[in-house]
């Protein structure tokens, strides 16, 4: 389904029988996930402008240059961190 226009896509050909059956595919939009930072643990989280989202991989890049940053998300609850890892000045956590 086109999410700006409401209309569905059509994945199969339209133009086999008359009675053939139509199958569409309708898109769902990715989970919306936002990346947070502090620079201390109870402290004022606010969305990281420098996190990167990877829908595809399931992933999320967070650069932490200073060394000193709490990190949060925001997501919806079927959502969970599988794994963090260190990538040189970089904290790089899988979802599912």
């Amino acid at each position: 389904m086109n999410l700006a226009t409401a209309l569905r896509t059509l994945i199969n050909d339209a133009a086999a029988l008359y009675d053939a059956i139509k199958a569409y595919l309708d898109l769902v939009p990715a989970p919306a996930v936002k990346v947070q930072s502090s620079a201390t643990v109870s402290g004022g989280y606010a969305e990281d402008a420098t996190a990167v989202i990877d829908y595809e991989r399931e992933t999320h890049h967070h650069s932490d240059e200073r060394g000193d940053a709490f990190i949060g998300w925001s997501a919806p609850p079927r959502l969970k961190i599988t794994s963090t890892q260190l990538q040189g000045a970089n904290i790089v956590m899988h979802y599912e």
